[in-house]
């Protein structure tokens, strides 16, 4: 029977299946995907929202559109707001060489928390810059840290966010590019592993699947139909 602090979570799939260059040019469409499940979403009065890696292929800290559209989701659900985006260089080429993977982390009120930079990204389509910390994010729903796509298979960094206080999990992916189902089910079994071995909550956001909740044994508990548009609420035990 699960105990403790309940914290009502809203994982959101946006099903988006454009390529790399095609989610950057609809950037904006695909943020009107990612507001719209959000605010479904919030009917339940979830404490916190996560959208999966790259969701928006945007670097908000250059574009006061991005950045004051996504605040105000925040805002107006009265959620902590997850979500992947790239943050560019002063090395960044046309081709989107040299960017950064980051997860940033937006407060209730619209307020920026902070950002966490992938350490071990997934290197893919030229190079993405290394982040240099793993990040524990303190909110008020309790602490968490976050991994980033093919992190999830590093169990060393879920062990070193509990060490340092995590109360649960997140990990945000995408991993539409991976079209053979049965090797994306064993890249996500990887997260089940680490909530298992850590005794934590782990919340998986994916832009195509699997989307998950995973309890402190590491079963799922929640979990979104790969391969289609929606989101999943459900209650997570903190101690």
């Amino acid at each position: 029977e699960p105990n403790g602090r309940k914290i009502t979570v809203a994982l959101i799939q946006g099903g988006i299946t454009s390529d790399w260059y095609g989610r950057i040019n609809s950037a904006e469409e695909i943020l009107d995907v990612y507001e719209r499940l959000s605010l479904e979403s919030s009917r339940v009065k979830p404490d916190i929202i996560i959208w999966p890696e790259f969701a928006i292929m945007k670097d908000i800290k250059q574009d006061n559109y991005f950045y004051d559209r996504i605040s105000n989701i925040a805002k107006n659900t009265n959620a902590i707001l997850v979500f992947g985006s790239i943050e560019v260089t002063d090395e960044t080429d046309p081709q989107f060489n040299n960017i950064k993977n980051i997860t940033h982390v937006f407060n209730r009120d619209g307020s920026y928390l902070g950002g966490y930079i992938a350490v071990l990204p997934f290197v893919f389509n030229g190079r993405i810059v290394n982040g240099q910390e793993f990040t524990v994010f303190n909110t008020d729903v309790g602490k968490f840290g976050i991994t980033s796509c093919e992190e999830e298979t590093y169990g060393f960094i879920d062990k070193i966010y509990t060490k340092d206080g995590a109360d649960f999990l997140i990990n945000v992916s995408n991993d539409e590019p991976i079209k053979n189902m049965y090797i994306r089910k064993i890249k996500s079994m990887h997260s089940q592993f680490s909530a298992s071995e850590n005794n934590r909550y782990l919340i998986r956001s994916t832009n195509t699947g699997f989307t998950e909740v995973i309890n402190p044994f590491g079963k799922i508990e929640a979990e979104i139909s790969p391969n289609k548009e929606g989101y999943l609420t459900a209650d997570i035990y903190v101690k």
